[in-house]
């Protein structure tokens, strides 16, 4: 804290000005991305949609917005920042900088820390915005459609009953109403199993506001418990939120830890639940790193060539993340990589970060 008292002591005016413009710009560049993503959502909504509900419009267009923009916040931050340095640039304030013998990295501390702000409140959003936002457009979506909820195949679905039980079924046709590979389980306080049950195929129907699932056969496990009769037969409560399992993105982080503590319990497959953890936690530490190495760079620049092409190659670079990121995604789907293996995906930017403090 003392050299960020030094430094606002040296050029308080400056350095209030620069968090000034780049806030009033990172909203500009949120504005102006929510109001593109919006004419997007609504050309998308009208191209899917077989009748036309102003209510159901406005839901998917907002809910498709909070959605994704939070994926590509690191990139508005890029973009923000770059106006910014323009700006100074523009009226010659880098030339007073440099006159009284200040270099681009003694602004790191401000900056880290105005990242470091701005990647906690990401990870804010993650936790009670984007769960909630996915879910409503992915309603908003069926709606569009006319598709009825209980259509398709639903993957990893989870219930939780009281008394410390769990229902969990890694396939679930909603056409036929048949559920595939289950597990219905029981732990105490400390997530150790008590016992479980091992259904490889059920029937289910909703009778009222339940779910009835009836298995005619099951494995039962246990060291001392007892064997339920057969055929074993649950009644779950109907609740719009089942349609959660679909997707593990529709999680707030709280309920992806508690899936995955469950998960590696039960000896169920925990890698959706922890690509899902490490995916946002790659975007928060990215968008804590972008903001840095971008204004120390193009601060930097001597010229509007440099400027550029400084420009130029973190465009190139930021964009290689992402394009990473979906290829790393597919891999975790398709042949089971380790989710773990993709903080590997930060080493160099790691590397960009270190190179860009040293000056080199």
């Amino acid at each position: 804290m003392g050299n960020l008292r030094e430094l606002l002591g040296e050029i308080p005016v400056f350095y209030r000005y620069l968090l000034k413009q780049f806030f009033q710009n990172l909203l500009l560049v949120l504005l102006t991305s929510t109001f593109l993503g919006g004419i997007l959502s609504s050309l998308l909504f009208f191209n899917i949609a077989k009748d036309i509900h102003p209510y159901v419009l406005i839901k998917y267009v907002l809910s498709s917005v909070g959605a994704f923009i939070p994926f590509f916040f690191p990139l508005l931050e890029f973009t923000a920042v770059a106006l910014t340095v323009y700006g100074i640039f523009k009226r010659k304030l880098n030339l007073v900088v440099f006159t009284f013998g200040i270099p681009p990295r003694r602004f790191f501390l401000p900056i880290f820390l105005t990242s470091l702000g701005l990647a906690l409140s990401l990870m804010l959003y993650f936790e009670f915005v984007y769960p909630y936002a996915g879910y409503v457009q992915k309603i908003a979506y069926w709606e569009a459609k006319n598709k009825a909820v209980n259509e398709g195949v639903a993957e990893n679905f989870w219930y939780k009953l009281d008394g410390n039980r769990f229902l969990y079924f890694r396939l679930i046709n909603l056409n036929e109403n048949l559920a595939f590979d289950g597990k219905y389980f029981k732990v105490n306080g400390d997530y150790q199993l008590e016992w479980v049950i091992e259904i490889p195929r059920a029937r289910f129907w909703v009778e009222g506001e339940k779910i009835v699932i009836l298995a005619n056969k099951f494995l039962f496990f246990s060291e001392r418990g007892k064997r339920p009769p057969s055929p074993l037969k649950l009644e779950l409560k109907y609740e719009t939120k089942l349609l959660k399992v679909k997707n593990p993105q529709f999680f707030s982080v709280g309920e992806l830890l508690s899936l995955l503590t469950l998960s590696k319990y039960a000896g169920l497959n925990y890698y959706p639940y922890l690509w899902e953890l490490v995916k946002r936690l790659l975007l928060v530490l990215f968008g804590a790193m972008v903001p840095v190495i971008a204004f120390i760079r193009l601060f930097s620049s001597t010229g509007s060539e440099e400027f550029l092409s400084h420009i130029g190659f973190l465009s190139f670079s930021f964009v290689s993340f992402y394009v990473a990121l979906i290829f790393f995604q597919n891999a975790v789907g398709k042949v089971s990589l380790n989710p773990l293996y993709g903080f590997l995906l930060l080493i160099p930017y790691l590397f960009l970060f270190y190179k860009t403090l040293k000056g080199d």
